[in-house]
Protein backbone atom coordinates (compact mmCIF):
# COMPACT_ATOMS: atom_id res chain seq x y z
CA UNK A 1 0.00 0.00 0.00
CA UNK A 2 1.95 3.58 -0.99
CA UNK A 3 -0.40 6.39 0.08
CA UNK A 4 2.55 9.33 -0.80
CA UNK A 5 4.60 7.38 -2.77
CA UNK A 6 8.64 6.01 -2.12
CA UNK A 7 9.95 7.71 0.47
CA UNK A 8 12.85 5.66 1.35
CA UNK A 9 15.47 3.59 -0.71
CA UNK A 10 15.26 0.30 1.74
CA UNK A 11 11.41 -0.59 0.55
CA UNK A 12 9.65 0.21 3.37
CA UNK A 13 7.42 2.52 2.18
CA UNK A 14 3.93 1.42 4.33
CA UNK A 15 1.37 3.37 5.83
CA UNK A 16 0.20 3.38 9.41
CA UNK A 17 -2.95 0.81 9.68
CA UNK A 18 -4.93 2.23 12.53
CA UNK A 19 -8.16 -0.07 13.41
CA UNK A 20 -10.27 1.33 16.19
CA UNK A 21 -7.46 3.73 17.15
CA UNK A 22 -5.00 0.49 17.74
CA UNK A 23 -1.92 0.60 15.39
CA UNK A 24 -1.04 -2.48 13.54
CA UNK A 25 2.36 -2.98 12.54
CA UNK A 26 2.22 -3.41 9.04
CA UNK A 27 5.62 -4.59 8.18
CA UNK A 28 6.78 -7.27 5.70
CA UNK A 29 9.85 -9.55 5.73
CA UNK A 30 10.81 -9.49 1.58
CA UNK A 31 14.02 -8.41 1.64
CA UNK A 32 15.39 -10.73 4.40
CA UNK A 33 16.75 -13.28 2.09
CA UNK A 34 20.16 -12.27 3.45
CA UNK A 35 19.82 -12.16 6.54
CA UNK A 36 19.34 -15.60 7.69
CA UNK A 37 20.02 -19.29 6.08
CA UNK A 38 16.65 -20.40 6.42
CA UNK A 39 15.32 -17.30 4.63
CA UNK A 40 16.80 -17.93 1.37
CA UNK A 41 13.84 -19.12 -0.25
CA UNK A 42 12.22 -15.66 0.70
CA UNK A 43 14.55 -14.06 -2.36
CA UNK A 44 11.71 -12.24 -4.67
CA UNK A 45 9.20 -12.83 -2.58
CA UNK A 46 6.66 -10.32 -2.09
CA UNK A 47 4.78 -10.62 0.86
CA UNK A 48 1.46 -9.11 2.04
CA UNK A 49 0.37 -6.84 3.99
CA UNK A 50 -1.64 -7.00 7.23
CA UNK A 51 -4.69 -5.23 5.84
CA UNK A 52 -5.36 -8.24 4.51
CA UNK A 53 -5.96 -9.48 8.20
CA UNK A 54 -9.48 -7.56 7.88
CA UNK A 55 -12.79 -8.63 7.02
CA UNK A 56 -14.21 -6.30 4.73
CA UNK A 57 -17.45 -7.30 5.52
CA UNK A 58 -16.94 -5.35 9.04
CA UNK A 59 -15.40 -2.13 7.94
CA UNK A 60 -17.70 0.49 8.10
CA UNK A 61 -14.81 3.15 7.10
CA UNK A 62 -11.73 3.77 5.35
CA UNK A 63 -9.87 7.14 6.01
CA UNK A 64 -6.50 8.48 4.69
CA UNK A 65 -4.52 11.00 6.94
CA UNK A 66 -1.00 12.61 4.74
CA UNK A 67 1.63 14.97 5.73
CA UNK A 68 1.31 17.09 8.68
CA UNK A 69 -2.02 15.73 9.62
CA UNK A 70 -0.88 12.14 10.30
CA UNK A 71 1.63 13.30 11.60
CA UNK A 72 0.51 15.40 14.49
CA UNK A 73 -1.70 12.53 15.36
CA UNK A 74 1.00 9.73 15.47
CA UNK A 75 4.28 11.01 15.42
CA UNK A 76 6.75 9.81 13.00
CA UNK A 77 5.52 6.02 12.68
CA UNK A 78 3.12 7.77 9.89
CA UNK A 79 5.67 9.73 8.04
CA UNK A 80 4.19 7.51 5.26
CA UNK A 81 0.56 8.27 5.80
CA UNK A 82 -1.95 6.55 7.94
CA UNK A 83 -4.66 4.22 6.85
CA UNK A 84 -7.83 4.63 9.43
CA UNK A 85 -10.18 1.95 9.32
CA UNK A 86 -12.96 1.92 11.48
CA UNK A 87 -15.12 -1.29 12.02
CA UNK A 88 -18.59 -1.77 12.76
CA UNK A 89 -19.82 -1.79 15.96
CA UNK A 90 -23.05 -4.32 17.91
CA UNK A 91 -26.33 -2.48 17.70
CA UNK A 92 -28.79 -2.62 20.29
CA UNK A 93 -31.52 -5.02 20.04
CA UNK A 94 -31.15 -8.71 20.10
CA UNK A 95 -29.74 -10.20 22.87
CA UNK A 96 -28.71 -13.39 24.10
CA UNK A 97 -29.40 -15.02 27.47
CA UNK A 98 -27.92 -17.75 29.06
CA UNK A 99 -27.73 -20.00 32.15
CA UNK A 100 -26.30 -22.29 33.57
CA UNK A 101 -26.23 -25.09 36.08
CA UNK A 102 -23.36 -27.64 37.96
CA UNK A 103 -23.88 -29.41 40.67
CA UNK A 104 -21.47 -31.62 42.48
CA UNK A 105 -22.59 -34.88 44.74
CA UNK A 106 -20.50 -37.04 47.03
CA UNK A 107 -20.97 -40.43 46.32
CA UNK A 108 -22.86 -42.27 48.98
CA UNK A 109 -21.20 -45.88 48.92
CA UNK A 110 -17.41 -46.58 47.23
CA UNK A 111 -16.57 -49.94 46.14
CA UNK A 112 -14.34 -51.99 48.14
CA UNK A 113 -10.52 -51.74 46.68
CA UNK A 114 -8.12 -54.17 46.52
CA UNK A 115 -4.18 -53.61 46.36
CA UNK A 116 -3.26 -57.14 46.65
CA UNK A 117 -3.07 -58.46 43.07
CA UNK A 118 -1.97 -56.47 39.94
CA UNK A 119 0.78 -54.52 41.38
CA UNK A 120 3.48 -56.12 38.50
CA UNK A 121 6.26 -57.91 39.61
CA UNK A 122 6.77 -58.90 43.17
CA UNK A 123 3.70 -56.11 43.97
CA UNK A 124 5.75 -53.13 42.61
CA UNK A 125 5.57 -51.48 39.66
CA UNK A 126 7.08 -48.18 37.54
CA UNK A 127 5.11 -45.69 38.75
CA UNK A 128 6.75 -42.94 40.02
CA UNK A 129 7.77 -40.01 37.66
CA UNK A 130 11.32 -40.75 37.58
CA UNK A 131 10.69 -44.18 36.58
CA UNK A 132 12.02 -45.53 39.86
CA UNK A 133 10.72 -48.91 41.09
CA UNK A 134 8.03 -48.20 43.70
CA UNK A 135 6.69 -51.21 46.23
CA UNK A 136 3.00 -49.93 46.72
CA UNK A 137 0.69 -47.90 44.84
CA UNK A 138 -2.21 -47.07 46.01
CA UNK A 139 -4.58 -47.88 43.29
CA UNK A 140 -7.05 -50.57 42.78
CA UNK A 141 -6.76 -53.11 40.34
CA UNK A 142 -10.37 -54.32 40.47
CA UNK A 143 -11.32 -57.90 42.57
CA UNK A 144 -9.39 -60.35 42.44
CA UNK A 145 -8.37 -62.57 39.89
CA UNK A 146 -10.35 -65.95 40.22
CA UNK A 147 -12.82 -64.59 42.30
CA UNK A 148 -16.55 -65.50 42.09
CA UNK A 149 -18.13 -63.80 38.74
CA UNK A 150 -14.79 -62.82 37.33
CA UNK A 151 -13.66 -65.59 34.42
CA UNK A 152 -10.52 -66.32 34.00
CA UNK A 153 -8.83 -67.10 30.73
CA UNK A 154 -6.87 -70.62 30.35
CA UNK A 155 -4.24 -71.39 28.30
CA UNK A 156 -4.71 -74.64 26.77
Amino acid sequence: ILIRGNATFTGENQPLIVIDGVPYDNQTLGAVANDYPFNANLNGVNNSNRALDINPADVESVNILKGPAAAALYGTRAANGVLLITTKKGKKGLGVNVSSSVSFDEVNKLPELQMIYGQGLGGGSLTSAEGDFVEEVPLSWGPRIGAAGIPEVAQA
